[in-house]
């Protein structure tokens, strides 16, 4: 074809190595598709992150939240997990996080009554009613102090919190 075998062979190991590659791939995302790895790790890393190892309190809660159900199809069982989401975006996250806290906070402390989360000393308020042994509440604290009063810039520091998380994740 080129006048070199040596350059054809090259080029027809070249193809196959290709094809060998693209079919791999294939059958390792359709195996992920069936087994849902993706999902199951996600939501091991939120376990983590929550310091919700045995699913009793945050985790069930935070995948029931309407933001977070929006993504999957069904309900949220610890022991059928193939229903859930592979991916959320870290802006959903961090919106779902702080409505279920304010929500539970709301719960735990009555006279607290924020109905939304409109400024940076409602946030602050909110994860101080989170009991004091809890690991979240250890992990939020900073997360908003960095923020230095701005509302939009403590969100965005929970969003950089669960990428950084979600990094980790996706080594596993």
């Amino acid at each position: 074809m080129l006048g070199s075998e040596v350059l054809d062979v090259a080029i027809g190991l070249i193809l196959i190595f290709l094809l060998l590659s693209l079919l791999c791939s294939s059958i390792k995302e359709a195996l992920e598709t069936v087994l849902k790895y993706r999902a199951r790790d996600l939501e091991h890393g939120i376990r983590e992150m929550f310091d919700d190892v045995d699913r009793k309190h945050l985790v069930p809660e935070f995948y029931r939240h309407p933001l977070i159900n929006a993504l999957f199809r069904g309900n949220y069982d610890p022991n059928r997990l193939n229903n859930l989401p592979s991916y959320i975006p870290s802006r959903t996250f961090s919106l779902a996080l702080t409505d279920l806290l304010r929500t539970l906070a709301n719960k735990e402390t009555p006279e607290l009554k924020i109905n939304a989360i409109n400024s940076i000393a409602d946030l602050r308020a909110i994860i101080a009613a989170l009991p004091p042994d809890l690991k979240l509440r250890g992990a939020l604290i900073p997360l908003v102090d960095a923020a230095g009063g701005n509302l939009e810039l403590a969100r965005k520091n929970i969003e950089n919190w669960y990428d950084g998380a979600m990094d980790r994740v996706s080594g596993w």
